[in-house]
């Protein structure tokens, strides 16, 4: 289950946040599915939340290459305007909208996402083929040095494929 922000609707206080994480959590263990189902989400806020109110739905951190890139290298990239925010759950993370489309924390460094990925008790950390063409093996075999799965999204031919693969990861979507 994906867990999604609302933006632009930036909440500093979370409250939306709370509320997404609670409706997901109380659906699935209405279902008895905690066992069967995982949380994935670019916030780490969210997943957070998600350890908070239901700590045996398995976490997965997901991770974009947007995310390590500065706001005017986002704009440039995909002519959307980057405006920072600030939030009451921001685990110590520079948060910003891009256009109407993400709210998404910034990473300083692959070490700064793991880290992140470790606060929020996740057990697999995915990334977006963009980042794992500049970041590799050596990610995923860090994310493996931390006890963690590493996923990689999206292969959509068989070269995608076969680089995804090379790389070691635990799953390829």
């Amino acid at each position: 289950v994906e867990l999604k922000a609302a933006a632009p609707l930036c909440d500093p206080h979370d409250r939306q946040d709370r509320a997404i994480v609670a409706a997901a959590s109380r659906v699935i263990h209405r279902v008895g599915m905690a066992h069967q189902v995982m949380f994935a989400s670019f916030s780490p806020a969210l997943l957070s939340l998600a350890a908070d109110h239901a700590p045996q739905i398995i976490r997965i951190l997901s991770l974009s290459g947007l995310q390590f890139l500065s706001a005017a290298e986002v704009e440039a990239l995909l002519g959307y305007p980057v405006s920072l925010i600030n939030k009451k759950l921001d685990l110590g993370l520079q948060w910003a909208e891009i256009g109407r489309i993400f709210r998404l924390p910034g990473y300083r460094s692959v070490d700064e996402a793991i880290a992140i990925a470790l606060t929020v008790q996740a057990r697999l950390v995915e990334a977006d083929l963009f980042f794992l063409q500049s970041a590799g093996a050596p990610f995923v075999n860090a994310v493996h040095g931390f006890g963690l799965k590493a996923l990689g999204f999206t292969a959509t031919n068989a070269a995608e494929w076969d680089f995804l693969e090379s790389l070691g990861l635990d799953g390829i979507y």
